[in-house]
């Protein structure tokens, strides 16, 4: 019986490490000077949308377009949108539960979403803001293979699952 339990331990290990490696959130919430609530570092949706209630109003109250969702919910070749965000920009707050809303209705796996929430500094740990060249939040980088196919700069042209559509739709 005593194998019994050292098998359990070590599957339940082996669970544990990999649902760490799955969950890239890795973040700290702090206050700024200006006495606003920031995030730092990477982060989920579900994590944002609860920790920040204007984020979670903007995303109950947004109605994407329908034909986007439909068109991003068919979506077969795997991207990923790398955004970069700052919880103390009001652009970031009125664009991004937008994207996370469309996102959520697709419910395509395909399409990835890694977020780095950056300081007013606009720093980031892993210095992917100079990687990227990012110098406005939100931004939104589309990657395909690994290699950037478009982003949208603090707001869409049309809207951001618009935007998003036409960008895809370049390497269609």
């Amino acid at each position: 019986m005593k194998l019994s339990y050292e098998v359990w331990a070590v599957v339940l290990v082996g669970f544990l490490v990999g649902c760490a490696s799955v969950h890239k959130s890795r973040f700290i919430i702090t206050t700024n000077e200006r006495g606003e609530k920031v995030v730092i570092g990477r982060i989920k949706s579900e994590e944002l949308l609860r920790h920040f209630p204007e984020y979670r109003r903007n995303y109950l109250n947004y109605y994407p377009d329908s034909s986007a969702v439909r068109f991003l919910q068919s979506w077969s070749p795997p991207v990923k949108i790398l955004l970069f965000i700052g919880t103390w920009c009001s652009d970031c707050r009125r664009e991004v539960p937008k994207l996370f809303k469309t996102l959520d209705m697709a419910k395509n796996s395909q399409i990835k979403l890694d977020i780095v929430a950056i300081d007013r500094g606009k720093r980031d740990a892993e210095n992917l803001m100079g990687k990227y060249g990012i110098r406005y939040v939100p931004t939104f980088v589309i990657l395909y293979r690994q290699r950037e196919v478009g982003r949208i700069v603090e707001h869409a042209k049309v809207s951001i699952e618009q935007d998003l559509v036409t960008i895809l739709k370049q390497i269609q």
